[in-house]
């Protein structure tokens, strides 16, 4: 899906769901059922999300030579905002629907071509200033939790859970040189993961009949081992139901990977940050 502008995404995104909101509200009718509860029995929902992204690293060589601190937006030029699908799917089960099963993912891809402005040493391998660089880029998360809504009213639930998250950068760096008499290229892989087991929390808020909030909490922090640094994976939400089984849900979601990697060939630093608004249609059972 090709690249626009988060900021002009944004106020579009908001702008359809305001839309929305009162052309369904327009046609929503008083008599559609007793409202919505606070927890369904399965959930599926899908739209766009425009994120603004941040990606930024180090990649050492196996031989222990540091490498440059660099941003794939700012010094190899790959455009921080995108627009992407999402999806979300989840059942509930329990007599109360108090133990539910989530799961989600999007990806974007991105390309560059610039000249470098400065000196780049990835994992060993020397980009230099003045270099043409050409690149690819692709970033995926994907994740499932569990949570146990242990407080439950008509009107709210409050639980905690476990989950688990992957998120994924594969990039493929090629900077090519001129000089007299003939030139060189230089090129380099990067292909990395990072799974993480997250402690959530979620608040569920039923607002009116066919209205209701949410927010979700996920969070890990690595003290020790061979990854350090910490997690956060969190999204408020705000549904909206004219009939019984479909609408729409207007969310703002923020994810953050800040780690430090040792690795059998090689160590480094990531950091993953992404935010924006995501709409979804969404269907309810």
């Amino acid at each position: 899906m090709p690249s626009v502008s988060a900021t002009g995404f944004h106020q579009a995104a908001f702008a359809g769901a305001a839309a929305g909101l009162l052309l369904t509200c327009g046609a929503a009718r008083a008599g559609d059922g007793d409202g919505i509860p606070a927890l369904d029995r399965a959930q599926v929902a899908v739209g766009v999300y425009g994120s603004s992204n941040g990606l930024s690293g180090r990649w050492d060589s196996s031989t222990g030579e540091h490498g440059t601190d660099f941003d794939f937006q700012r010094h190899l030029g790959f455009d921080p905002d995108q627009r992407t699908w999402f999806w979300s799917a989840g059942f509930a089960a329990g007599a109360a629907r108090q133990f539910r099963f989530d799961a989600f993912g999007h990806r974007h891809s991105a390309d560059s071509i610039r000249t470098l402005d400065q000196d780049l040493l990835i994992d060993g391998e020397l980009f230099p200033a003045a270099a043409r660089f050409d690149g690819g880029l692709q970033v995926s998360i994907q994740g499932a939790s569990f949570t146990w809504f242990f407080h439950r009213t008509a009107a709210s639930a409050l639980g905690l859970g476990l989950g688990a998250v992957e998120y994924g950068v594969e990039s493929d760096l090629v900077a090519s040189v001129s000089a007299p008499g003939g030139g060189r290229t230089v090129s380099k892989r990067i292909d990395q993961d990072v799974v993480a087991p997250l402690l959530r929390g979620e608040y569920v808020r039923v607002l009116g009949p066919r209205w209701r909030a949410g927010v979700a909490l996920a969070w890990i922090g690595y003290g020790s081992g061979n990854t350090t640094g910490h997690v956060v994976d969190a999204h408020a939400r705000l549904e909206y139901f004219p009939i019984a089984n479909a609408g729409i849900s207007l969310r703002y979601a923020y994810n953050v990977v800040d780690v430090e990697l040792e690795r059998a060939s090689y160590d480094g630093t990531v950091r993953l940050e992404r935010q924006g608004p995501q709409l979804l249609a969404t269907f309810r059972f």
